[in-house]
């Protein structure tokens, strides 16, 4: 009995790996928005949150990060004290639904970017980057994120220095923005400043959504 069910699994574990290679991960994206003269100290930073997800399948991946409705402004008054308001947009009801988009696929060396360069985020351009290769050196470290036992990493790439948290555990190369290239899925990064930081919410693996998602893009994409 033993045997059959051992012969079972080994035709059956093939298709279990398949199964867990699409879905989407959803993470918490923060970024800095206090300028130096607002700074208290060293130590204080206010982020800006957004939605963020990575869908995912055998051979593409694609980040996507949304640009929240709201904003945040600080304002420092007479006696010092920082005052945080958080405000619609202007014209909020017209924002743009897509976002920040990051697609790659195993067979190019390059991304296939949507990103906003103005001050107010809401002005979108494509443009197409060409990979990094990011040396990442593994540690020995490690700890839990969710239900996964993860490992960290630091690199140098794009131009930060970068602390990661990644799990074998969904043996895929992917991660958010553009950072990947370690043997798992990147759960956890921040660069060492702290300006920039994506923190682990959510995963459904598998969910076909990964699938629909990237298949939803990736033509316009493509064709771009």
């Amino acid at each position: 009995m033993k045997v059959i069910i051992l012969f079972f699994f080994i035709l059956l574990f093939p298709l279990f790996i398949v199964a867990q290679s699409f879905g989407y991960i959803r993470y918490y994206a923060k970024y800095d928005l206090v300028t130096a003269p607002l700074k208290v100290s060293d130590d204080y930073a206010e982020y800006e949150t957004e939605d963020a997800w990575l869908y995912f399948n055998d051979t593409a991946s694609l980040f996507r990060q949304r640009l929240n409705a709201t904003t945040t402004q600080l304002r420092r008054t007479g006696n010092g004290e920082v005052i945080k308001n958080v405000v619609m947009r202007p014209g909020y009801k017209n924002l743009d639904t897509i976002g920040a988009l990051y697609y790659r696929t195993n067979e190019k060396d390059t991304f296939l970017c949507r990103e906003n360069f103005s001050f107010s985020r809401e002005t979108y351009y494509f443009y197409k980057d060409r990979f990094q290769h990011i040396d990442w050196k593994i540690s020995n470290e490690k700890k839990s994120i969710g239900k996964f036992v993860c490992q960290k990493a630091t690199a140098f790439a794009y131009g930060r220095n970068w602390e990661v948290w990644f799990t074998s555990e969904i043996p895929i190369s992917i991660g958010p923005w553009k950072l990947f290239g370690l043997p798992g899925a990147i759960l956890e990064a921040q660069d060492t400043s702290k300006k920039f930081i994506f923190l682990f919410r959510e995963i459904s693996l598998p969910d076909i959504l990964g699938y629909d998602s990237i298949s939803m893009f990736s033509q316009k994409l493509n064709n771009k």
